[in-house]
């Protein structure tokens, strides 16, 4: 469970580190952001960058939950001096703590927004008006899988589905994905019609 704690942390890093954090204009997959990453572009920048140089400071909080399982990895039992399982329950706990804060947080953060500022009018009084925010890229995506996977790990050493993390990570995935592409789809086309 280690190895795969440790390849979803590494994962969460370079999404958060060092992939564009919004959608791209001319496509991902011509690799234009590659030159780009440490750059002063606001659109190429990765999550870490977009807090720190372009003033979007929520972002920042996301690596808190991203780095705590982190801890996980090195931590130390006091009496033995070995490390402790990542099966144990407070460490289990903590995976699916970062996992759901994670990702309640990068869905907080991109339904608040839509491509031209506040999703709800009421933000405007509260907060002023805000610049819109393009879609999540593949740093947001690649970040968003960590957390589901710390998620689903956490819960796999909590002995869910007999402990298989396989197994476990395989339905979170198809949760997710169904939850995604057909849940989200079809309540925004239900709310729409009960809207004026």
């Amino acid at each position: 469970m280690k190895q795969s704690v440790m390849l979803w942390l590494i994962v969460g890093i370079v999404g958060f580190f060092l992939f564009p954090w919004y959608v791209q204009a001319d496509s991902f997959w011509y690799f234009n952001w590659v030159l780009n990453i440490f750059s002063p572009e606001e659109s190429t920048s990765a999550a870490f960058f977009q807090g720190l140089v372009h003033a979007n400071y929520w972002l920042l909080f996301l690596v808190v939950p991203l780095l705590t399982p982190a801890y996980l990895l090195f931590k130390k039992d006091i009496n033995s001096e070995q490390v402790v399982s990542i099966s144990s329950n407070a460490s289990s706990s903590v995976l699916v703590g970062s996992g759901v804060v994670g990702l309640l947080f990068i869905l907080i953060q991109g339904f608040i927004f839509n491509g031209f500022g506040w999703s709800y009018e009421f933000l405007d009084g509260w907060f002023g008006v805000a610049d819109g925010q393009p879609g999540l890229g593949a740093g947001g995506l690649l970040l968003g899988a960590a957390f589901l996977f710390y998620l689903t790990n956490g819960l796999a050493a909590k002995g869910y589905v007999r402990g298989d993390a396989f197994i476990v990570g395989s339905l979170g995935l198809v949760i997710a994905l169904v939850s995604i592409f057909v849940f989200f789809p079809v309540a925004s086309i239900l709310n729409k019609a009960f809207q004026d």
